[in-house]
């Protein structure tokens, strides 16, 4: 993309942006400069690249792979993160909960 003296090219990826992120049902603050960040997509963590760590209060571990993650970036740092998916959510608290 060319960019030119203009603001013209960064209010049009400001306002995607911003429609960007009132489509989402969660928009997480980024934690580096605190912008809302974008849903890229989902990545799933198999058993065998994910190597989990067994707490001894728990006797278990309290997230085993596959798993899958909600993946964001940020729009203005390109930070990206990820976050548990709801249903790995409730399965590691019903984990953390039963032992």
């Amino acid at each position: 993309m060319a960019w030119d003296d203009s603001d013209e090219p960064l209010d049009k990826y400001g306002e995607k942006v911003q429609h960007i992120t009132d489509e989402q049902e969660e928009a997480p603050e980024c934690s580096s400069c605190h912008e809302l960040m974008l849903f890229a997509g989902t990545e799933v963590t198999s058993g065998t690249s994910f190597t989990p760590v067994i707490p001894k209060t728990l006797g278990s571990a309290f997230l085993t792979g596959p798993f899958t993650s909600n993946v964001f970036v940020c729009p203005s740092c390109f930070k990206v993160e990820k976050i548990l998916s709801d249903t790995d959510r409730l399965l590691m608290v019903e984990r953390i909960k039963s032992e």
